[in-house]
C-alpha cells in the first residue's frame, strides 16, 4: 500500500503544479504580455514608434521624474514614521502600546481615495487648518497642492507596511544573539546599530520596497487631489479618453511595470550583497518594559535565561 501511493501522491503534486502554472499563466502572464505587446505592435509588427513618441514629450518625463520622486520621498519620510514605532511597538511593554499599534496600523484598512479625501477636509485649502489658520491670523497654506499633498497623503497612508515588516524582523530576532552581543560588551547605539538593525534590515527593506511600488501604482490619491502629472494618472487619461487600444497608455502601463521590477532587483542585489542569518530561537518579542519614567524594567519573562547576564537580568 506504502510503495503504491508515493507514485500516487507523487502524480498528484505534479498535477497540482500544473494546474496553479496555468492559471497564473493565464491570470497574470497573458495580460502583462498582451500589454508589453500594445506597447511595442503596430499593425501586426514590432516598432518603436509608440516609445519614441512617449518620451519624446516634456509632460511624460515630468510625470516619470515626479513619480520616482514621489516614492523614494514617501518610502525615506514613511520610514522615519514607522521605524520608531516599529522598534517600540516589537521590543518593549508599555501603557498603550496596543492603542499605538492599532492606530498605527489604521491606514491600511483605508483606501487611498478615501484618505485623500479625508486629508484634503483637515488640510486642504478649505479645510479645518487653513480656515482656522485664515480666521485667527489671516494665512493659509498650501499642505495639499501638488506633488507636495500627494507625497504627504501617500507617506500617511502608506508607512505602516514598513512599519509591519520592520516589527515582523525585529520580533523574529533571536534573544540569545542580543544577549551574547552584551557579554561581548556591545550595548546601547553599539549594540542597535551593529546587531539589531543589520538583523531587522531585510524586514524593512521588503516593506520599504512594497511600500515604493504601491506609491508608484497608486491612482487614487493623485486623482482627488487633482494632480495628474505621475505615471499612473496619466495612463488613467489616455485609456479613458482614447480607449485599451490606446498604444502610447500601453507603454506607460510597461514603464510602471519596469519601475517595480528595477526596484525589485535593485534592493534584491542590495541585500544579496551580505548574508545574515538569526539562528536559534525566534518570533519571541523581548518584551523590556518601560516604566513610568520611560526607562528600561525588566527583560521578557517569555525567554528562560541561557547566560549568567540574562540570569541577572530577570532578577
Amino acid at each position: 500500500m506504502t510503495r503504491r501511493s508515493a507514485p500516487e501522491g507523487v502524480r498528484a503534486e505534479r498535477v497540482v503544479v500544473a494546474l496553479l502554472l496555468l492559471l497564473l499563466g493565464a491570470a497574470i502572464v497573458l495580460p502583462l504580455l498582451d500589454v508589453l505587446m500594445g506597447a511595442v505592435v503596430v499593425d501586426h509588427r514590432p516598432t518603436l514608434e509608440n516609445l519614441t513618441a512617449v518620451f519624446a514629450r516634456p509632460l511624460f518625463v515630468r510625470a516619470l521624474a515626479n513619480t520616482l520622486l514621489s516614492g523614494v520621498l514617501v518610502v525615506g519620510l514613511g520610514s522615519l514614521i514607522a521605524v520608531p514605532l516599529a522598534w517600540l511597538t516589537a521590543r518593549y511593554e508599555f501603557p498603550g502600546r496596543r492603542v499605538l499599534t492599532t492606530l498605527g496600523l489604521l491606514p491600511l484598512v483605508v483606501p487611498p481615495f478615501v484618505g485623500a479625501i479625508a486629508f484634503q477636509q483637515i488640510l486642504g485649502r478649505e479645510g479645518m487648518v487653513n480656515l482656522f489658520l485664515l480666521q485667527r491670523f489671516g494665512l493659509s497654506f498650501p499642505f495639499m497642492e501638488g506633488l507636495r499633498g500627494v507625497v504627504l497623503v501617500q507617506t500617511l497612508l502608506y508607512f505602516p507596511v514598513i512599519m509591519v515588516a520592520t516589527a515582523a524582523a525585529l520580533s523574529g530576532i533571536d534573544r540569545g544573539l542580543e544577549e551574547a552581543a552584551q557579554m561581548l560588551g556591545a550595548s546601547g547605539l553599539r549594540l542597535h546599530r551593529r546587531i539589531l538593525l543589520p538583523l531587522a534590515r531585510r524586514g524593512y527593506a521588503a516593506g520599504a520596497l512594497l511600500t515604493f511600488i504601491r506609491v508608484v501604482d497608486d491612482l487614487g490619491t493623485p486623482l482627488m487631489l487633482d494632480y495628474p502629472t505621475l505615471l499612473a494618472p496619466q495612463a488613467y487619461v489616455r485609456v479613458t479618453t482614447i480607449g485599451l487600444a490606446d498604444g502610447e497608455a500601453s507603454v506607460i502601463c510597461a514603464v510602471l511595470i519596469a519601475l517595480s521590477l528595477v526596484a525589485l532587483w535593485l534592493f534584491t542585489r542590495a541585500l544579496g550583497r551580505k548574508e545574515l542569518t538569526s539562528l536559534g530561537q525566534s518570533g519571541k518579542r523581548s518584551g523590556v518594559s518601560l516604566g513610568a519614567g520611560g526607562t528600561a524594567g525588566a527583560c521578557s519573562a517569555s525567554s528562560r535565561p541561557r547566560t549568567r547576564a540574562a540570569a541577572t537580568c530577570k532578577t
